[in-house]
């Protein structure tokens, strides 16, 4: 075992062992068919997401708003309104919770928080700009919006960057957010991890704690939207996941979660089963929203999420499949979903998964399942392979994990 390098990954791992020892610390499940058995059991579940394409006021290369010869929505009148409501009201017997509503930019069409009020859709997403108008956070605030997540590229270069904007601009974001932070709001941070901004994390994560922000969230830019024109060298890679990590690891130590809490989001890096918490989900013993739900880590597997275009009516398998047309699962109209791909079923991928997440490559295979499927898909698409919803992943931290306790 590597112990200097496993020093400098300890807050990733919380359990340790084989497979099954870290099934049985994390669950008090026996092992891995135990833990299967348990996915298996519960109930089926799909989680829906109503993708608003109106208008920006920022042009990020990895925007996922904008489907293939689309034009996008101008501005939301009484029409949309009346049409988002019954779009809810016709999806609401399908998602255990509620419809989520994702417009491209909120504050931009500060209507649609009837919308988010009448959900009681507590938590928002922006890019940040119009945060210093005081009218916007007064809007959040009558709406019943507790917490603002705002997306945050790295240090100014990296912004700029990412979105095209300036220097100065990224100075108005940062005080724009301590504004909301001294209004009473909790805000957030996204963080869009690209090759090109993994030496800002350091500097980003002491000035977003400087202001107030209680969390940093890493997400992974992958080559969907916008982003599937950007170069190579903008793309993570196995050889910087490393240093990436190293850098996560170090800010949790400096930082504790009292401070900021430093995590990576979703599992485009692939899952971490060095961490008690991805067993939890699988088991369903914890509440995290809305994973502890789905039977596999990524909700594509089995059709557990149905993102509805409000553009064009078209449903997709993942938000960000709006990119990529090949994707579209079916249509709705009045009221009646008609679906026009079948299912991504577990039984299928377990059998035609290829690369480092095929059946006899991986022991984590049958809890996994390939990961996330749009990150697989997206770059294996990229490199000009055929059937790209079977590739495996380019990149895993656990099989890294794998590597460094051997």
């Amino acid at each position: 075992m590597n112990y200097e390098r496993l020093s400098n990954l300890d807050t990733f791992f919380s359990v340790t062992g084989s497979l099954n020892e870290r099934i049985r610390s994390s669950t008090g499940l026996s092992d891995v068919k135990a833990l299967t058995n348990r996915m298996h059991e519960r109930c089926a579940t799909t989680s829906v997401d109503l993708l608003i394409s109106n208008i920006c006021n920022q042009r990020c290369p990895e925007c996922f708003f904008r489907e293939q010869g689309g034009d996008g929505v101008n501005s939301i009148g009484q029409e949309d309104m009346d049409k988002i409501r019954n779009i809810i009201q016709d999806f609401q017997h399908l998602s255990p919770n509620k419809v989520t509503v994702y417009p491209r930019e909120l504050t931009t069409d500060l209507r649609l928080l009837e919308i988010f009020a009448e959900q009681k859709i507590a938590k928002v997403l922006t890019n940040g700009k119009l945060l210093d108008r005081p009218w916007v956070l007064d809007a959040f605030r009558r709406a019943g919006i507790k917490e603002i997540m705002v997306t945050v590229p790295g240090n100014e270069d990296s912004y700029a960057l990412y979105t095209g904007e300036s220097a100065e601009t990224y100075e108005r974001l940062l005080c724009n957010i301590k504004t909301a932070v001294d209004s009473g709001f909790t805000v957030d941070a996204f963080y869009p991890v690209m090759a090109t901004n993994i030496a800002a994390i350091d500097k980003t994560i002491n000035r977003l704690s400087g202001i107030g922000v209680s969390s940093v969230n890493f997400n992974r830019v992958i080559p969907t939207g916008k982003a599937v024109s950007l170069p190579d060298a903008y793309f993570l890679t196995s050889e910087l996941l490393l240093e990436f990590l190293y850098r996560i690891n170090e800010a949790r130590r400096r930082f504790n979660r009292r401070q900021i809490d430093i995590s990576l989001y979703g599992i485009k890096l692939g899952p971490n089963f060095y961490n008690k918490t991805t067993f939890q989900i699988l088991a369903e013993q914890t509440s995290v929203w809305p994973h502890h739900l789905y039977e596999y880590l990524c909700p594509m597997v089995g059709n557990q999420y149905i993102g509805v275009s409000y553009e064009t009516s078209d449903i997709y398998p993942c938000f960000q499949g709006l990119s990529f047309p090949e994707l579209q699962i079916g249509t709705y109209h009045n009221g009646e979903i008609t679906r026009t791909k079948p299912v991504l079923s577990a039984n299928e991928l377990s059998e035609k998964l290829r690369g480092q997440c095929a059946k006899d490559a991986c022991e984590y295979q049958s809890l996994c399942m390939g990961g996330c499927r749009m990150t697989a898909f997206a770059f294996a698409k990229r490199r000009g392979e055929e059937k790209p919803l079977f590739a495996g992943q380019d990149i895993c931290m656990t099989r890294l994990f794998d590597q460094i306790t051997k």
